[in-house]
């Protein structure tokens, strides 16, 4: 029995980054630079813009992200605090991907052709 399968591509995903900096203590940083930058093999890195912690140590920025882009956080340090940065990758939900069954056009072609067999074996015996 054949079905037929259709595959969607949907476009990028747009994503919140959310980066949070602290003190070696856990005491958050505030009014620091969080520089956002993407990539895909984690070798060659794309800035995507940067944003500044609030009272929490929290900064973030919006941008579209595919499955599989890996997304890093960098603080470039000042003269009090040593740089860091962290790494993250985007797995989005597994994609919705839609079977269209062929079985009802199938299965109305068995009946029709049942009916015609029937028809021309009453037709035989005649």
């Amino acid at each position: 029995m054949s079905t037929n399968a259709s595959l969607q591509i949907l476009t990028a995903t747009r994503i919140t980054l959310r980066a949070r900096l602290t003190t070696s203590d856990g005491e958050p940083l505030f009014g620091m630079e969080i520089k956002f930058y993407r990539s895909t093999d984690k070798q060659t890195w794309s800035y995507i813009g940067s944003s500044y912690t609030n009272e929490n140590g929290e900064a973030s920025i919006a941008t579209e992200a595919y499955t599989g882009e890996y997304f890093k956080a960098v603080f470039e340090g000042t003269e009090d605090y040593e740089p860091s940065e962290a790494t993250a990758q985007y797995t989005a939900p597994a994609p919705v991907i839609e079977l269209i069954s062929e079985t009802r056009k199938i299965w109305k072609t068995i009946a029709i052709l049942g009916v015609i067999v029937i028809l021309l074996l009453m037709d035989r015996r005649r």
